[in-house]
C-alpha cells in the first residue's frame, strides 16, 4: 500500500503527498481508504501526521467537507479525530505574557524595579568593562617595583566594599517598595475573593460566595482588587500571570493569599512557574479581565445549571455523556454527573481552552482530546475512550451546548 500525507490547504482544499514508510498500523475507513499516522516533531512539539491509503496507491484529493460529510462512517480513533481538527496551532490564543507590559500596579512596580535592575546591572558592567580596558592599555609598572602604591588600598576600598555597599543598599530599598506595592490593599474584606486550586495538570477555580465553578480561567472586573486563595492538591505550584502580578507558590495543604488588580478589560496569560511533572509546561490559565457590568452578567450567567437538551441530537449527547463514563470524574450541575476528579463541565463551551491551554475550544480538538487525550497531553488522568461516530458526534453537540 502507498500512503499520502495530508496538508489542510484551505476550508475545502487538501494536498495529498506520497509518503511510503514509518507509518503505525492503518485502520480501515471507508470504500478502500486506509487512516493510519505516525508521530513527528514540530516547533510545537510532537504531533501527529496523517495520510490516506488508498489499495491503488493513487493520488487522493478530498475535501474537508467530505470528510465531515463521512465522519460519522469512519472509525472513532484518535486519527479521524485529528483531521478533523485541521490544525495543530492554538488559533485564538493571546500573545505569550511579558512582565514588560504591565497591565495592573502589582505587575507595573515589578516592570519598575525590572528596569531599575536592569540599568544598575548596566552601569556596573560598563564600569568593570572600563577597568578590564584600563588594566590593559595601561603602561606597564617597572619590574622592581614590589610597593603597592598607596592609592591603590583607596581604589580598593571605594570599588571592592564602598560602591557595593551603596548598590546592594539602594537594591534593597527598591525591593522594600515594590514589596509594599505587591502586599494586601488596605482593609482585610475582599469585595471579591476567588479560590484557586492547582492539579497536575490543570487550574481548578471556585467562587464560593456565588456558587460558581470553573476551570483554567479566571474572571475578573476591572479596576477592583481581587483577593486569590491558592492551594495545591498535589504537588507545589506556581500561579504567575507576569502581566498582573509576581509568582505565589501553591502549597498542598497550605492556603496562600495573592491580590489581582487589572487596569483594563483584556484577556491575559498566566502559567505555572514550578516545574510540577511532565506537563508542566501545559499548564496555562487565562485571566478574563471584563468591564464590571459584563463581569456581572458572566456571573449571573455561570452560576446556573447546564441548559437542558433541546432536541433528540443533545439528549442523546447527554445520554452518551452519562452512560460512557464521563460522569464519573466530570460534574454538570443540573444533571447526574458529579464527578470531582476532573474540571467541572456545567458551562465547558464557553472556555477558550481544552486540557489547560494545550488546544482551543473547537470540534475538532475536542473530538481529538475525547477519544485520546494522550496524544496531545500525554501523562494527564483522562483515559482514552472508545466510541463510535454515531456516538462521538451527538457527544460533541452536547458539549457544545453547554455555555
Amino acid at each position: 500500500m502507498v500512503g499520502f500525507r495530508i496538508r489542510w490547504l484551505s476550508d475545502d482544499l487538501v494536498a495529498v503527498y506520497g509518503v511510503r514508510r514509518g507509518y503505525r498500523s492503518c485502520d480501515p475507513a471507508q470504500d478502500g481508504l486506509y487512516v493510519g499516522c505516525k508521530r513527528e516533531m514540530s516547533p510545537l512539539g510532537s504531533i501527529r501526521v496523517c495520510i490516506l491509503i488508498d489499495e491503488g496507491g493513487h493520488r487522493l484529493n478530498i475535501s474537508r467537507h467530505w470528510f465531515t460529510e463521512n465522519a460519522h462512517h469512519l472509525p472513532a480513533t484518535p486519527v479521524i479525530m485529528t483531521l478533523l481538527a485541521t490544525d495543530v496551532q492554538l488559533q485564538g490564543a493571546v500573545d505569550s505574557a511579558s512582565i514588560l507590559e504591565p497591565a495592573g500596579p502589582a505587575a507595573a512596580a515589578v516592570t519598575n524595579l525590572w528596569w531599575w535592575l536592569f540599568g544598575l546591572a548596566a552601569l556596573i558592567y560598563l564600569f568593570v568593562m572600563g577597568l578590564l580596558l584600563w588594566s590593559l592599555l595601561r603602561p606597564n609598572r617597572q619590574p622592581n617595583d614590589d610597593d603597592v602604591p598607596p592609592k591603590s588600598y583607596k581604589f580598593v576600598l571605594l570599588s571592592g566594599v564602598a560602591m557595593p555597599a551603596v548598590v546592594l543598599t539602594g537594591v534593597f530599598a527598591l525591593d522594600l517598595l515594590t514589596v509594599r506595592v505587591l502586599s494586601p490593599p488596605p482593609g482585610t474584606d475582599a469585595p471579591l475573593s476567588i479560590d484557586v486550586t492547582g492539579h497536575q495538570w490543570w487550574w481548578e477555580v471556585e467562587y464560593p460566595e456565588h456558587g460558581v465553578v470553573t476551570a483554567n480561567e479566571l474572571h475578573i472586573p476591572s479596576n477592583l482588587s481581587v483577593r486569590l486563595d491558592l492551594t495545591s492538591d498535589d504537588v507545589i505550584h506556581s500561579f504567575w500571570a507576569p502581566e498582573l502580578q509576581g509568582k505565589i507558590d501553591l502549597m498542598p495543604g497550605q492556603v496562600n493569599t495573592l491580590w489581582l488588580h487589572a487596569d483594563q478589560a483584556g484577556v491575559y496569560q498566566g502559567i505555572c512557574a514550578e516545574y510540577c511533572g511532565i506537563q508542566h509546561a501545559k499548564m496555562l490559565f487565562l485571566v478574563v479581565v471584563h468591564s464590571p457590568e459584563d463581569f456581572e452578567t458572566w456571573l449571573t450567567q455561570q452560576s446556573q445549571p447546564a441548559p437542558e437538551p433541546v432536541n433528540a441530537v443533545l439528549a442523546e449527547g447527554q445520554s452518551v455523556f452519562m452512560r460512557s463514563g464521563c460522569s464519573n470524574c466530570h460534574r454538570v450541575a443540573g444533571t447526574q454527573a458529579r464527578g470531582d476528579l476532573g474540571p467541572d463541565l456545567t458551562h465547558f463551551a464557553s472556555r477558550r481552552t481544552i486540557g489547560s491551554g494545550a488546544v482551543p475550544n473547537v470540534r475538532g480538538h475536542l473530538a481529538g482530546w475525547i477519544i485520546d487525550s494522550q496524544s496531545i497531553k500525554p501523562g494527564n488522568l483522562m483515559p482514552p475512550m472508545s466510541l463510535d461516530g454515531t456516538e462521538l458526534q451527538p457527544l460533541l453537540a452536547y458539549l457544545e451546548s453547554l455555555e
